[in-house]
């Protein structure tokens, strides 16, 4: 039988150099099973290291987090279901906003605790998310008092780019989204928009935080100015 050996040490220097080289709170991606090292001990990793915030694509992730005693989880994908989407604001689950029918179904649910939720903006990746320029759909979020906005956050489409070009020019279109909801006196606790790439190469895209999955395990698709392991 074939072995994935993961050198938990090397893990904990690449947590340790990412930390140091970002000024900012680190939300810690471990989708995908922990992208392959086994959801809850690579949770439990970060965790041990200074990692408090969580995220995760799944439903089932974000409640296996919940159930092993992990807090600050955000589920990144939108859920639709009611039935889950109650079973997840039991968990204190953070869940995503991206359009007007996940926020509909959300703000309706009959529920005894308030939902946490971050809204996604589209800025050009084109997977899902309130497009940058229908602010009036974006604010309209903020008009359900059954719902709690804790953050907004989008994604970049290619942060491993040559230049600093298309990613730029998504940094502007959030800070745009932004300083419109500013404009008309919204805002939110968590604004966090970069990657790993993005992270580690255009320190103007953090924001008051940043997502940090691939950099974990240096596994990076372009060199970044830090060193770090590959893991497994």
């Amino acid at each position: 039988m074939k072995k994935l050996i993961i050198e938990k040490e090397k893990l904990v220097e690449n947590i340790n150099a990412i930390k140091n080289d970002i000024n900012c709170p680190v939300i810690g991606v471990v989708k995908g099973d922990g992208y392959g090292l086994g959801l809850i001990p690579y949770a439990a990793v970060l965790k041990e290291n200074g990692i408090e915030h969580f995220a995760v694509s799944e439903s089932c992730e974000a409640l296996s987090l919940s159930e092993n005693g992990f807090p600050n989880i955000l589920l990144m994908s939108p859920e639709n279901n009611p039935d889950m989407l109650n079973q997840l604001i039991e968990n204190d689950i953070i869940l995503t906003i991206g359009s007007l029918q996940t926020l509909d179904i959300i703000c309706n649910l009959q529920t005894e605790k308030k939902p946490k939720v971050h809204l996604k903006i589209d800025t050009g990746f084109g997977r899902f998310g309130f497009y940058y320029k229908n602010i009036d759909q974006i604010a309209s979020d903020f008009e359900c008092e059954t719902i709690m906005i804790e953050g907004i956050f989008s994604h970049f489409s290619c942060s491993f780019e040559k230049k600093y070009h298309i990613t730029k020019l998504q940094n502007q279109r959030f800070e745009q989204v932004l300083q419109e909801l500013k404009n008309r006196g919204l805002s939110a606790r968590f604004v966090h928009l970069a990657n790993s790439c993005a992270a580690l190469r255009f320190p103007e895209t953090h924001h008051n935080a940043v997502r940090i999955g691939s950099a974990f395990l240096g596994r990076l698709p372009v060199p970044v100015s830090i060193k770090l392991n590959r893991i497994g």
